[in-house]
């Protein structure tokens, strides 16, 4: 139950985000956007209640929402970035942001430095999800380019 409260307001939020920002004028990428942060959002909640790394949540949850943002992209015709960046916006760390902040002005050093690391891991693990999802789609439609060439130089 506390999943679907969760995926609901995820949706609503993401839904908020891209027409507060105008990230697209299409009201139905929108809407597609919306629910690919909702199944991002998902994955990282079953993999942390399943007991995986925290790190591979986040990357797991990334890599679905950029995967699913390349493949939703190539359906309609539209820059994979409005999928994937609302896609991943829930699971961005702005709490171990603010946290490593705080302890930075509040001089706690220890606390600065494990709160850094995390935040910098989590980071880390969206990119890394992001980066892998975008060389493999392009890596794909560089190999069907190669083929169609030689297909046609048979012709």
């Amino acid at each position: 139950m506390n999943l679907i409260i969760e995926g609901v307001f995820c949706f609503v939020c993401m839904l908020s985000f891209g027409v507060i920002f105008k990230l697209n004028y299409n009201p139905k990428f929108m809407i597609i956007a919306a629910m690919n942060a909702v199944i991002g959002w998902t994955v990282f909640s079953l993999s942390n209640s399943f007991g995986l790394n925290h790190y591979f949540a986040y990357f797991a949850a990334a890599l679905t929402c950029a995967i699913m943002g390349e493949i939703i992209a190539r359906a309609v015709w539209a820059p994979a970035s409005i999928f994937y960046v609302i896609g991943c916006l829930p699971l961005v760390p702005g709490g171990g942001i603010y946290h490593t902040m705080l302890y930075a002005v509040q001089n706690r050093q220890d606390l600065f430095i494990s709160a850094f690391i995390d935040t910098i891991a989590i980071s880390g693990s969206i990119a890394m999800a992001i980066l892998v999802s975008g060389t493999f789609f392009r890596l794909f439609k560089r190999r069907r380019q190669n083929e169609n060439i030689r297909l046609n130089r048979r012709i």
